[in-house]
């Protein structure tokens, strides 16, 4: 095969003059062309471009609003049964949220609708919000919803009656903690909650009086309540 060279034209000396390159057009226009493809790969076409389906949303914390990273996110591909029977689930795909909170999802699945399932992170609690908005096949549709996931804490709550007390200690309860709906006995127990925010107790040791005390619970962490009738 022939190779051509280029003809380059140069200045030497105030003058304009004629030089050939000892290099092959092909080795010039190869590593140009390996650019320009690098580049244009690295930007592909807009979303408005893609064919399937493609939705995104955004996982904060309560209480602060930070983004939480790292959180599991699974998109189900929903398919009608008709009438009243219930329709079929089936998982298409999982994405997990970025440093910024944000999830997104693409797929060129043909399910009736899309549906985001239970979302779930370490250190919180399982998402129970209502999630049950529909994306239709081919929809683009940003609709960005922001979920907000209640961060794990703990209360050690300790009670303790006083034998010399004259009045009978009757119960100390909260009825937004699990278990300690009413404590009537000496107790030292952790109960777990959800965090960043206020939890109240009601605390009857007086007959004729109900008193309500209350703890902030703290984020990843185990907050002390004490009581002593």
């Amino acid at each position: 095969m022939q190779e051509y060279y280029p003809i380059i034209l140069s200045y030497q000396y105030g003058s304009p003059i004629l030089s050939v390159r000892k290099l092959p057009i092909m080795k010039q226009i190869i590593p140009f062309l390996i650019t320009i493809f690098v580049i244009s790969s690295c930007f592909p076409g807009g979303d408005d471009d893609f064919e399937g389906t493609q939705l995104r949303g955004t996982v904060v914390e309560f209480g602060t609003l930070d983004p939480v990273t790292n959180v599991l996110v699974p998109l189900f591909g929903v398919v009608s049964q008709g009438g009243l029977q219930n329709p079929i689930l089936y998982l298409v795909d999982t994405v997990r949220t970025d440093t910024d909170g944000e999830f997104y999802f693409r797929t060129y699945d043909d399910a009736t609708t899309f549906q985001i399932g239970e979302i779930s992170a370490d250190g919180y609690f399982p998402y129970d919000g209502n999630q049950s908005k529909l994306v239709f096949t081919g929809e683009n549709e940003f609709y960005n919803p922001e979920f907000v996931m209640d961060p794990e804490g703990w209360i050690r709550v300790i009670v303790k009656d006083s034998i010399g007390y004259a009045k009978p200690f009757n119960s100390i309860g909260s009825t937004y903690i699990p278990g300690a709906s009413g404590i009537s006995m000496n107790s030292d127990e952790v109960y777990h909650v959800k965090a960043s925010r206020m939890h109240y107790f009601k605390i009857n040791d007086n007959p004729d009086s109900l008193r309500i005390d209350s703890i902030y619970s703290i984020p990843f962490d185990t907050v002390l309540f004490k009581f002593v009738h």
